[in-house]
């Protein structure tokens, strides 16, 4: 079943971001998102995920519940813990004491072995931006968030931006990771280059 957005109408005060926008998203497809900063790209997937309303229009054939995302801050991946969070990015090259004792310093302790989605958002921040991660490549980051988009089985993946800031060669590495993760499901990806449409086979949707 393909998910029909029609006559999507968003403003911020006086400022029209969003103004009537049809898009038919096809079962399997691959999308690119496409269009000049501020146009309203990263609006529209935050509607999609039911963290935006919309003023009008209406979005048919998909539920939040089946939709898993990808947004430009560092991502956690939910349902583990801070200490489990950290020790993925750092590919568990650290003992979780180690971890723990780094943890400790920005966060209680009763809080480190909860999953990171019962933690306020300033301490998930804290967790995302810990000196031990701090240091890794801006690409491992990206496929680590991408794992918590992947790791489930949603309907929709969105992923916004997420060749931002990426080396020619750490783009293509990401690419071929989304490719061989994304397991036949419907992509839709926020991003400004048509070469990444290309490597992609993707789809483009221009945003005006």
């Amino acid at each position: 079943m393909s998910i029909i957005i029609t006559d999507l109408c968003k403003s911020f005060d006086d400022n029209e971001i969003l103004k009537n926008v049809n898009i038919t998203l096809e079962d399997s497809s691959i999308y690119c998102l496409m269009g000049a900063s501020g146009i309203g790209k990263t609006t529209l997937l935050r509607i999609l995920m039911g963290l935006e309303r919309a003023d009008s229009g209406c979005i048919s054939g998909i539920d939040t519940k089946n939709i898993s995302c990808m947004f430009q801050e560092d991502r956690l991946i939910p349902d583990l813990s801070a200490i489990d969070n950290v020790r993925i990015v750092l590919r568990r090259k650290n003992n979780r004491a180690e971890v723990r004792n780094n943890l400790l310093s920005i966060l209680p302790d009763d809080s480190l072995d909860l999953p990171v989605s019962s933690l306020s958002g300033g301490m998930k921040r804290r967790v995302a931006k810990n000196k031990l991660t701090r240091n890794l490549s801006r690409g491992y980051k990206q496929r680590v968030s991408m794992a918590g988009a992947l790791v489930s089985n949603p309907k929709l993946i969105i992923l916004d931006e997420p060749f931002t800031g990426l080396d020619k060669d750490t783009k293509l590495n990401v690419i071929n990771y989304i490719l061989k993760m994304r397991n036949n499901r419907t992509l839709l990806i926020a991003t400004h280059g048509t070469d990444d449409a290309d490597l992609l086979g993707a789809k483009i949707i221009k945003l005006d």
